[in-house]
């Protein structure tokens, strides 16, 4: 279970309420100001491309859409130099429409500390997704398995999976451990 501090929850629309949409509009809480994600606004958000080669599961393709952290960023979670002392405790949960999780670091998907780029796509081929993958789904490019690839996104959230510690920066370069603890 995930503890809020300034968590964020991304929710999708039921697709009664976006059926003149191809994308569900997503809806943000647990901000001091709530924000709507509609399909207006996430193709104002940068878009990426991604070539794919084959793989065991699928075939060589192309996906575009918004990179995730510029998702995150929109609804304010922290990122870059403001991720460090419990930030690093904190993950991203992805739930698809039959309760398939898959989770990533904040940390793993921010510029500052990787280079990975998960996309939050929208089209496969130059085409929206099909309805058996959207209408939105994840790509993480740079993977070998497209184990955390989620289909039907339905449900995304952020926020911490561990006790936070009292003061942040004390444990800064530390690797998360008081001074002298577990030195031999």
């Amino acid at each position: 279970m995930l503890i809020p501090l300034l968590s964020a929850m991304l929710l999708f629309a039921p697709p009664d309420q976006a059926k003149s949409d191809s994308i569900p509009a997503l809806s943000v809480a647990g901000q001091a100001t709530p924000l709507v994600l509609t399909t207006g606004l996430l193709h104002q958000l940068p878009h990426r491309h991604a070539a794919i080669p084959a793989n065991e599961h699928e075939p060589a393709s192309s996906f575009d859409g918004v990179p995730l952290r510029a998702l995150l960023t929109r609804a304010g979670v922290p990122e870059g130099k403001a991720i460090r002392g419990e930030y690093l405790c904190w993950v991203v949960t992805v739930e698809a429409a039959d309760g398939y999780k898959v989770v990533f670091t904040l940390a793993e998907i921010d510029p500052m500390f990787s280079p990975r780029e998960v996309i939050l796509a929208d089209a496969r081929d130059g085409k929206a997704l099909r309805e058996s993958e959207g209408p939105l789904r994840l790509v993480v490019p740079d993977e070998k398995r497209p184990a955390r690839w989620i289909r039907q996104i339905t449900h995304i959230s952020v926020g911490p999976v561990c006790q936070s510690t009292k003061n942040p920066a004390a444990h800064e370069g530390h690797g998360g451990s008081a001074p002298g603890a577990g030195q031999r």
